[in-house]
């Protein structure tokens, strides 16, 4: 009686080592399980993140060739005093004298006056030659009256203004191009900063001897 129950009492003790190992081996599956399941996780997000940035990407092609028919479509509509469409030849001279004024606009915080701003990077480019590179703000200053921000609103347009005269060349341009860019989703920027952009460069198409053409790119 005594080897029987010694017997058993070994049996038992095996046992509990092979449920300990299936315990340990059903852990380690399930933590292999997870995983990879996290890493699958992590694949799909980076795919969709990686398909959602292609398709932006495509967004501002397919905007910039737009643009360009647009400025084609412009520039073939274009008039001589005569009232004549432009010839092949003129329509080349035309193209080649277009200057290109690209204004990309972002939104923050004016060191100075600690209000709320549209910074403005503008970049000119005419032929062959070196880009021009050049900066202008707007400030939101909501503390003014209403006659006090449009007196400081007719400020802005004519700093803007002075600012792109500066860089801009007359002698051989007769189109300005214009693109301004803006994340239209920006609580920030407003129709009214447009229309102080679009004041200033119709006050240089006022000005100056050139036609002016605006488009806006929305990011």
């Amino acid at each position: 009686m005594r080897k029987k129950k010694n017997l058993i009492l070994d049996f038992t003790s095996l046992l509990d080592v092979i449920m300990i190992l299936l315990f340990v081996v059903i852990c380690s599956m399930s933590n292999a399980s997870l995983e990879a399941n996290e890493n699958a996780k992590k694949s799909q997000e980076s795919l969709a993140d990686a398909e959602t940035k292609l398709e932006d990407m495509q967004d501002k092609l397919d905007t910039l060739s737009a643009d360009n028919e647009a400025l084609n479509m412009e520039l073939s509509s274009y008039k001589m005093n005569s009232g004549d469409p432009v010839s092949a030849e003129a329509y080349e001279a035309i193209l080649g004298s277009t200057t290109k004024v690209i204004m990309k606009c972002e939104t923050g915080m004016d060191t100075e006056t600690n209000k709320h701003m549209v910074s403005i990077d503008i970049t000119i480019k005419n032929k062959d030659e070196t880009a021009r590179q050049t900066t202008a703000k707007i400030i939101h200053d909501f503390d003014l009256s209403r006659k006090e921000r449009d007196e400081f609103n007719a400020k802005q347009i004519g700093s803007i203004k002075e600012e792109l005269k500066k860089y801009l060349t007359y002698s051989d341009t007769k189109l300005v191009w214009v693109l301004i860019e803006y994340d239209y989703r920006d609580e920030n920027f407003s129709n009214a900063d447009l229309e102080i952009i679009h004041d200033a460069v119709e006050m240089i198409e006022a000005e100056q001897d050139v036609t002016c053409y605006i488009e806006e790119m929305k990011k």
